[in-house]
Formats: structure tokens, sequence, C-alpha cells
């Protein structure tokens, strides 16, 4: 035999599917064959709950104490008919019972050319806030004090008149606030002072 004839009769390798040897594949594990499953140790690993991104949590928001809050303040400012200057203190209680109802007790001192006053008096006010902003009407009693002093009282004193007085009655009026600070016109009514204009600050806790 020849040896053209003995290569005629070596055999002939088919093709397969197998992957050929390249530089990218040399040393990696061989990869599943097209329609076979594939093995689980190749699925990639699941991912944890710790890694996974979280939604941001919301704080709720703490509720708003509720009331009634106290507070207490300063006040001053003028007594248009009796011709006074006034000041005093007051207590604010502010979400009495409802949140939009204030009761405030204050006690004012007067001091004109004529009269010394004591003016104690009680009111309950409606509020309306507006942000910072506060609205209100108000009504209440007021107890009114006054003594001569001066050249009047002397004048009293000659003629045997009884010049001090002390009268009670009911007022009402309005006040707008902006933060601790506010501003208010009272009417009253009788023999009280017709007119006062007041000017106050108040600290809460």
């Amino acid at each position: 035999m020849d040896r053209a004839e003995a290569q005629d009769s070596l055999p002939v390798a088919e093709p397969t599917d197998a992957p050929t040897a390249t530089d990218e594949n040399v040393g990696a594990p061989p990869g599943p064959r097209e329609g076979e499953p594939i093995p689980v140790d190749a699925l990639p690993s699941r991912v944890s709950v710790d890694d996974a991104p979280q939604a941001p949590v919301i704080e709720p928001e703490p509720p708003e104490p509720a009331g009634p809050f106290l507070g207490i303040g300063l006040r001053g400012g003028v007594s248009l008919n009796s011709d006074q200057l006034v000041a005093g203190l007051h207590l604010a209680v502010r979400q009495l019972f409802v949140p939009f109802l204030e009761m405030n007790v204050s006690v004012l001192v007067g001091l004109g050319s004529e009269y010394v006053s004591v003016r104690p008096a009680l009111h309950i006010a409606a509020v309306l806030a507006v942000g910072s902003w506060r609205f209100y009407p108000l009504a209440g009693l007021s107890i009114f004090v006054f003594e001569p002093r001066g050249d009047f009282a002397e004048f009293c004193q000659k003629t045997g008149i009884d010049c001090d007085s002390t009268t009670v009655g009911p007022e009402a009026g309005l006040g707008v606030g902006f933060g601790p600070v506010g501003i208010e016109a009272i009417l009253g009514l009788g023999d009280l002072p017709r007119l006062t204009l007041l000017a106050e600050i108040t600290w809460m806790p």
C-alpha cells in the first residue's frame, strides 16, 4: 500500500458542537450546550435582604401637646376718657377646654392728673389663629376702683364730696397679636372707662 492509499484509509473526524479552546476560554469551566438546562451552581446567588435598597423611613410627627397653656405678661397703655396712663400684669390661659378659647386675668394700675385707679379684669377671647397671627374678640367683667389725688383730692375734702368710687361692669373689645406681642381696644360699659388701648407681651412656657 502506498502512502496516498494509507492516508485515505484514516478515519475522518466529524464536526461537533463542542467549544474549541481559545484564548478567552482556556482554563474556564465548560458552559452548557444549547438546549441543555443551566446548572444550579451557574445561577447567580440570591440577593440578601440586607443588601437590597431600603425605602426611607418616615418618622411620624409627634402630636401637638394638648392645652391648656399658662403664660404671664406685661401690658400698658392709655385710658382715654379717664385721662390715665395704665400698666400692669396679666395671666393668660390658652386653649381653655377647646383650642380656640383663651382666658385672660389682668390687673391694671392707672395714674392721671386727678385719679389713681386699680382695675382688675377677667376676659374670655375666641381666637382665630392664622400662622403666627392671632385675631380675637373678647368680653368679660372689670372692677374699677379710683381715688382722687392732687388738687382734686383737696377739692373733694373741702367740699365734703365723696369722690372715690368702686364700680363693676361688663367690657368688650377686639385684639390682634403676632407671636408674643399684641394690642387690644377695650370698651367699658356703665361707669367703667369708655375706651382703653393696650399693648402687651406674653411669655408662654
